[in-house]
């Protein structure tokens, strides 16, 4: 699974969930958020190297609502940040995680959020990813 695929299934699976699913979700979200952390961690690092900064040395926004950096040099970052993104990361499948992948796979399957063609092949590809081969 791709780091971004890891920060996409946990929006997937971050909803209110009954019982055994909800359980599941879990499993794998304690599973997932130690690699989650780090790409976050990675990400800002990338953010506070080509981001743009004030005279006090604080990052930049280019929104009001300062969900978005100012980035001084895009190509270099998105360079950085495509390779950051594109990582594999690998999860072990064992017999006492296997069932929460199965139901984790389950609930994106059955998200009913509304997607665009290019939501939909990301989701395609997390569902591909989600695929426990034999």
């Amino acid at each position: 699974m791709k780091n971004s695929q890891i920060k996409i299934l946990s929006a997937f699976i971050d909803i209110p969930l009954h019982s055994l699913k909800a359980r599941s979700r879990n499993i794998i979200y304690k599973l997932i958020n130690p690699a989650l952390q780090e790409y976050e961690t990675e990400r800002m690092k990338l953010v506070q190297k080509y981001g743009s900064k004030n005279k006090d040395g604080e990052l930049e926004f280019i929104d009001e609502e300062k969900t978005q950096f100012k980035i001084e040099d895009t190509e270099k970052f998105e360079k950085a940040f495509t390779k950051l993104r594109d990582i594999e990361i690998v999860f072990d499948i064992l017999p006492s995680n296997k069932e929460a992948w199965k139901v984790t796979k389950q609930i994106v399957e059955e998200t009913k959020a509304e997607f665009t063609v290019a939501d939909t092949i990301v989701w395609e590809e997390l569902l591909e990813s989600l695929t426990i081969k034999k």
